[in-house]
């Protein structure tokens, strides 16, 4: 195997675990606003499923990045998943520090 497909094998996995344990979270915070009875037109609910969406997308890429047969496609998946990851921390990162600050 070439130094780039080994990478990919390395990195793969790590984002898809960490995407999916987020996936997981992001479930909970917005099933918890759902129960405490948080408005819908509130931005945390909004931000919640935003991450929801965008943590399923990165973990499906990586997921696809580690079947791929193809060591281009892999490396195209994986780094779109780790694009995408990125974007769902950084919302993530702002839902909370709205959160923490109650500018709910």
């Amino acid at each position: 195997m070439s130094r780039e497909t080994d990478l990919n094998i390395e990195r793969a996995p790590h984002i898809l675990s960490t995407s999916s344990n987020l996936l997981g979270f992001t479930f909970l915070i917005l099933t918890s606003t759902r129960i405490v009875g948080l408005p819908s037109d509130s931005i945390i609910p909004k931000i919640a499923a935003g991450c929801v969406a965008i943590f399923a997308i990165s973990s499906f890429l990586s997921y696809l990045s580690i079947l791929s047969r193809s060591s281009k496609r892999s490396r195209n998946y994986e780094n779109a998943a780790s694009y995408i990851f990125f974007l769902g921390q950084l919302l993530l990162t702002c839902g909370a520090i709205l959160l923490s600050i109650n500018l709910i």
